[in-house]
Parts: C-alpha cells; structure tokens; sequence
C-alpha cells in the first residue's frame, strides 16, 4: 500500500494541504486551505485525491477505469445542484513529494451534509472512526 505524500504540500499553487482525514480503496481524502479564496467561507477545501497505488498492484486496466470513473465523478459534480451535493470547484493532476502523479478533485466542504469542517479540522478531538464517518458524509452527499 503506497499512500501519497500530500501533508504540508501545495497543490496547485493555490490549495495548503493540512491533514488527512481518510483512505478508501482508490482514494485519499485531505482538508486543505484555498489560499486564493478572499471570504473567509470559502478558505476551507477537501481534496479528493485518486491513488491508483494504495492496493499495491499496478494494472494498467485499472488503472484507466479508475481514472475514467474519477472523471466521471467530477463530471457529475458539475451536472447536479442541489443543498445537500457537494459542489465541485476544481480538479486537475498533481505530483506529490515522491514524483507521484496523481488525478484530483476540489470540493467546497461547507455543505458536507451537516458536518462542519471545524469537526474535521479539530484532530485532538477526532478519533479515526469519526474522521472516517466524516468522509463517508462527504462521499454520500
């Protein structure tokens, strides 16, 4: 399991990467900050990173339907608006600290279906169960 090197980076010229708040099976969840943002609502991201490498095995196969379904995702995204959705305000591909690429999107987490991202922000507080359900929150919506 290869988890990437996104903690204290910059992506984007634009977005701090502050913590990690989960890893599924294809996909890493960070809390970052919009350096670029002027209102103080909308300093606070979440990234979603794909990282085709956290079950170890490169298929190149795979490889290719999971960054379609990435795609896809964020095509999605930009169809549907609605108060309890996540809206998506960008994506792109990135390098981590290790010469990683990887395939990101950037969601607004203010409408994380109730979640507030002081919750996700808050570490000391936050036990990795509840970061979890936190992500799980944010993927559902």
């Amino acid at each position: 399991m290869t988890e990437l090197k996104l903690l204290q980076c910059r992506l984007d010229g634009r977005y701090d990467i502050e913590d990690c708040l989960g890893r599924g099976s294809y996909a890493e969840i960070y809390v970052a900050r919009d350096r670029a943002a002027t209102d103080e609502r909308f300093r606070t991201v979440v990234v979603k990173a794909l990282n085709v490498m956290l079950q170890g095995d490169q298929d190149a196969e795979l490889e290719r339907t999971l960054i379609q379904n990435f795609q896809n995702e964020a095509t999605a995204l930009d169809r549907v608006r609605h108060p309890n959705i996540i809206s998506r305000l960008g994506h792109g591909t990135a390098i981590d600290l290790t010469s990683t690429a990887f395939h990101y999107i950037v969601l607004d987490c203010r409408r994380c279906h109730g979640a507030k991202h002081s919750d996700w922000t808050a570490r000391s507080s936050t036990s990795s169960k509840s970061a979890l359900g936190s992500r799980t929150r944010m993927n559902a919506a």
